[in-house]
């Protein structure tokens, strides 16, 4: 048996705040726990003016430590004292984990468990640029930080942690050898490989065609061209209705609610709140007919694998993990982002044809299968391991 690991996981935010990254975290944590791993969570004690709960506290064995944030300009731009904790609070770590090698965290942890001799492996989901719909000035700027920043960040680490493969490149093109980089995706619980019936989501419908949307609620996600394309659906299938689940952080659903009553659609758009039960999350899932994830950016998507659980048909951009995930028109299909035509068409598409869409979730549900927590969290132990660290 290997020996047990001492590991702290720093990352921007931190369960109860819903996120890729943040079910990520929580998730594997709970695995390496599980295979006797001692984990520790850094993250901030508030998030989006958000506060996440105790400063100390322990959950599914995961002890996490919430840090005060001095200032927080954005969810990416704050600064909390990540260095202060890991250099004089005379924690020893066998593995530093850095979660988001795009924010300020990324540098300071980076340099504060170098500074303690620390083996360190950095997760990046890509150049941050690409992770959003950003002007050209803001993009000028944060492709300078990746080129520098960010680039003494993937050097000083003992192992850079990529999403997907094709980031491969990009890595290189930092000075980083082959040797140092490994893929270590997100997942899902294994939990929602378990079938659902769906009935109770279905019931608040009536016979409709339900098209959902999970995630998120922010102008990335682009949801506003989900909606944007709701017209161009209801004229091919009438009986269609888009359900919209998720929180809403920074205010956006009010401009969505705008649009809604703009194109006179408010009858086929139903918001509702953030599901936290995994349950009633997954019977969503089984209760619709079509899921859609327009996203401008998506590192692995979580809500994409949690559809296929339930053979669902998803369209989804071609982007990030998703792009190696869907070979379109065989288990999903792949949009342009922004691209609301292309959304409606797709949609449509599927919901007029129960044949393929039967055949794309069963080919969607074989390609989940390979990414649950309990799998990924081997696979990263043995990366862990092979930074240097000794087996028992």
């Amino acid at each position: 048996m290997p020996k047990m690991l001492s590991i702290a996981q720093i990352t921007p935010s931190f369960f109860p705040f819903i996120g890729g990254i943040e079910s990520y975290v929580f998730e594997i944590s709970k695995e390496l726990v599980a295979r006797g791993h001692e984990v520790h969570v850094f993250a901030p004690e508030k998030v989006m003016n958000t506060k996440c709960g105790d400063k100390e506290e322990k959950i599914c064995g995961i002890r996490i430590h919430r840090l005060p944030v001095w200032f927080e300009l954005t969810y990416r731009a704050k600064w909390w004292p990540i260095f202060r904790k890991i250099v004089d609070s005379g924690f020893r770590f066998d593995i530093v984990n850095i979660q988001c090698h795009d924010h300020p965290h990324s540098l300071i942890a980076t340099t504060a468990a170098k500074t303690r001799n620390m083996p360190v492996a950095i997760t990046t989901y890509g150049p941050i640029a690409t992770q959003s719909d950003y002007s050209n000035i803001t993009t000028f700027f944060l492709n300078a930080y990746d080129h520098f920043v960010s680039r003494a960040i993937f050097r000083m680490a003992d192992r850079v942690l990529i999403k997907f493969p094709t980031l491969r490149k990009w890595i290189k093109s930092h000075g980083i050898s082959e040797e140092k980089i490994s893929v270590a995706p997100s997942g899902i619980p294994k939990e929602c490989l378990l079938p659902r019936t769906g009935e109770s989501f279905r019931q608040n419908f009536d016979g409709k065609k339900v098209i959902l949307y999970v995630g998120r609620i922010s102008p990335q996600k682009g949801v506003q061209y989900l909606v944007e394309a709701m017209p161009k659906v209801i004229n091919e299938v009438p009986e269609a209705i888009l359900t919209i689940i998720g929180p809403d952080y920074i205010g956006f659903k009010k401009s969505l609610i705008r649009q809604v009553h703009r194109l006179r659609i408010d009858e086929k758009v139903v918001f509702m709140n953030p599901i936290f039960n995994l349950e009633r999350e997954m019977e969503a899932y089984a209760g619709c007919d079509v899921f859609v994830m327009p996203s401008s950016f998506e590192g692995f998507s979580q809500s994409v694998h949690k559809a296929w659980t339930q053979k669902k048909r998803v369209v989804a951009r071609d982007v990030g993990f998703l792009s190696t995930q869907i070979e379109s028109w065989q288990n999903g299909i792949l949009v342009e982002y922004g691209n609301a035509q292309a959304i409606a068409d797709s949609i449509a598409s599927i919901l007029e044809n129960s044949k393929m869409s039967r055949k794309m979730g069963m080919k969607g549900y074989r390609k989940a299968q390979n990414y649950t927590f309990d799998v990924l969290a081997k696979s990263l132990e043995k990366i862990f391991f092979s930074m240097g660290v000794e087996k028992a």
